[in-house]
């Protein structure tokens, strides 16, 4: 499988869709400035993070309520249950996230985290450039979900 290395890709582009996570305004960015794109890129690999963290504490919080291990998922068939399954197509979101994963859930979890705490960190300490939205003013503007959605294979790096 490839990697991207997605950030040539922000930097071509002439306009650049974005996000609020907090009051919902889109729109597009004409030629941003490079330090506008960095910020861009940062936040959404936070908000990314975050979301990853709060989906996993979710599932742990399920294997514990079904009284099943918190480690490698897929689990091992004899820890497979019809509770699970059950569990698991009444929450979408977290399904469709663990699906077709081979991780260990725990050591995920902790790396993702301690990803956006250090990022917290930078923004928090002024080592971080600043991408602020245009509504409502916060420093927490983001990528357009579906911006890298088709990244040119010109930006494979591996």
């Amino acid at each position: 499988m490839p990697i991207y290395n997605p950030f040539p890709a922000l930097e071509a582009a002439e306009i650049v869709p974005v996000w609020c996570p907090d009051c919902g305004y889109t729109g597009d960015l004409h030629r941003p400035d490079l330090p506008l794109r960095h910020a861009l890129f940062e936040r959404t690999i936070l908000g990314d993070a975050e979301e990853e963290v709060a989906l996993l504490h979710r599932a742990k919080g399920l294997f514990e309520s079904l009284g099943l291990p918190w480690g490698d998922w897929p689990p091992a068939d004899k820890e497979r249950s019809p509770a699970l399954r059950k569990a698991l197509n009444a929450d979408p979101e977290l399904k469709r996230r663990l699906q077709g994963s081979h991780m260990s859930l725990p050591g995920r979890l902790a790396g993702r985290q301690q990803q956006a705490e250090e990022m917290q960190k930078r923004i928090r300490e002024g080592n971080a450039f600043h991408a602020f939205c245009p509504a409502c003013r916060r420093d927490v503007l983001r990528l357009e979900r579906t911006f890298y959605a088709h990244l040119p294979s010109a930006h494979t790096i591996l």
